[in-house]
């Protein structure tokens, strides 16, 4: 009898150990459960925050490339209005000339012009006129904005383009020579000392006018 209460003795102490090591791993299992929601919730929050900044970098992307679109759109606008500045630049170029060379032909086609003269007095007179704008349309005149025909008629009186008028409608230009006059407007002369005076004068006025060299006729 005595064995058997010696058994019976001993068993709560076991008990208590096996309490104790269920309670052990109880803690480590709440431990490691907690560890890997810890883990988990890490892993969720840097997978969140991935994601947000994919979507940033997607947004920086899209707004980037409307602006790069803008830009472009820009760029070819601007490309656009300068051709069509261009294009207007070079219509007006070629109006002016149309119209100079027309009001010269009809200005020359009032004169007894010998053949082919027309063609290279077109090509000297040039430079003395221009196209000006007037309202909505254009206005050919001579630089000091005497009418063309005008000019021409002037010019075609002068020493320097006479030659151009045929030998009948010079004649009367020809007869008295010392009244004939340059493209200058100045008065040939024969006399020596007038003739040094003129030369004189003519260097000291740079001697040029209207693009031509003042000529003195010699004795």
């Amino acid at each position: 009898m005595p064995e058997s209460t010696d058994e019976q003795d001993e068993s709560p102490p076991r008990i208590e150990a096996k309490d104790a090591l269920a309670a052990i791993q109880a803690d480590n299992q709440r431990l490691k459960d907690q560890l890997a929601a810890e883990l988990k919730g890490k892993a969720e929050r840097e997978a969140s925050d991935a994601a947000l900044r994919e979507a940033e970098l997607a947004k920086n992307k899209q707004w980037q490339e409307l602006a790069d679109l803008e830009k472009n759109k820009t760029k070819q606008a601007q490309a656009e209005r300068d051709a069509q500045l261009l294009k207007a630049a070079e219509s007006d170029r070629r109006t002016k000339e149309f119209l100079l060379d027309r009001e010269l032909s009809l200005a020359l086609a009032g004169n007894p012009i010998v053949p082919e003269g027309a063609k290279q007095l077109q090509t000297l007179l040039r430079g003395q006129f221009e196209v000006l704008p007037d309202g909505d349309s254009w206005k050919v005149a001579a630089k000091d904005g005497k009418p063309v025909a005008d000019t021409v008629k002037a010019l075609l009186a002068t020493k320097d383009y006479s030659h151009f008028l045929r030998a009948e409608a010079r004649g009367s230009h020809d007869s008295n020579p010392g009244k004939q006059t340059t493209a200058t407007g100045e008065k040939e002369v024969d006399d020596p000392e007038e003739r040094i005076f003129a030369i004189h004068k003519s260097r000291r006025a740079g001697g040029k006018q209207f693009g031509f060299e003042a000529r003195i006729r010699k004795s």
